[in-house]
């Protein structure tokens, strides 16, 4: 099974990348799942988590500075 990536997603991104604009990607499918994706499209370096562990707001925000990709 493959996910359908939409076309123009690569120049997509890197326009963002070229302007600075720091991605985060939130998802409510496995944070694996969702960082293979983002690989496929040019995003191998982000780091991954599972939002379920962030139980606090203290947490999301240390999270936030450490990871680009939060699943279920």
């Amino acid at each position: 099974m493959n996910e359908i990536i939409r076309k123009n997603a690569d120049e997509t991104l890197r326009y963002f990348k070229e302007q600075e604009v720091k991605i985060k990607i939130i998802s409510g499918d496995n944070p694996l799942t969702v960082y293979n994706v983002a690989s496929e499209c040019g995003l191998s370096d982000k780091k991954y988590i599972d939002a379920r562990i962030l139980l606090t707001d203290s947490a999301l925000k240390e999270a936030l500075k450490e990871y680009d990709i939060f699943g279920r």
